[in-house]
């Protein structure tokens, strides 16, 4: 190899290095940033705030669940916390996400309860406090206010058909109908056949 040669390999090694050099630290100084970030979140939000409230259990079973939530989330810091909490559930899409939030808050046989507006005998579910944690936390995920809208009012409207609803509802309706279809078949049966002489 040329002293020439050589040289030029030294000096493209030694840019290299300068390089990886260059790299490394803009890497500790993004570190360092996130790192201060964090903390100052960390001190704007406690960390017992990101949890929810240990004396509340999801999902919620009935009335007297929904009027406990209802008086907790009075506090702002607990709503807070709360919406944090629902925003770690996750999804893939918009339907999803609203599906794993509303099964992680309701149970079934409550949710038959509601609609979206209170109709017929139903309470509104449009009116709970729970409703900004619930729409805060889907938007985390990109889903919109009016996405998160539908899919509730969806959710809630098929809550019957869950569980089995809507085959025991097929099921009665069969029953239902059995009666009047058993008679006649009964009567068919006890009538005389042709050329059979009448007792």
């Amino acid at each position: 190899m040329t002293l020439k040669r050589q040289m030029m390999t030294e000096l493209e090694k030694e840019k290299r290095d300068r390089q990886i050099f260059k790299v490394l630290e803009e890497i500790k100084a993004q570190v360092h940033q996130n790192t201060a970030i964090l903390h100052a979140i960390l001190k704007r939000q406690p960390l017992q705030d990101s949890l929810p409230d240990v004396s509340f259990r999801f999902p919620l079973r009935t009335r007297e669940d929904i009027s406990n939530l209802e008086e907790i989330l009075k506090s702002k810091t607990k709503e807070n916390a709360l919406t944090m909490h629902l925003s770690t559930i996750g999804g893939t899409t918009a339907k999803d996400i609203m599906g794993r939030l509303m099964r992680h808050i309701l149970a079934n046989e409550l949710a038959t309860s509601f609609n979206w507006v209170g109709r017929g005998n139903k309470s509104p579910f449009s009116t709970l406090r729970i409703i900004s944690s619930i729409k805060a936390a889907a938007k985390k995920h990109g889903v919109t206010e009016a996405e998160c809208e539908c899919h509730i009012k969806q959710w809630l409207k098929h809550s019957s058909d869950r569980d089995g609803g809507r085959k025991n509802r097929q099921h009665k309706a069969v029953e239902a109908n059995v009666g009047p279809l058993a008679k006649i078949t009964l009567a068919r049966r006890h009538l005389p056949t042709s050329g059979q002489p009448k007792s």
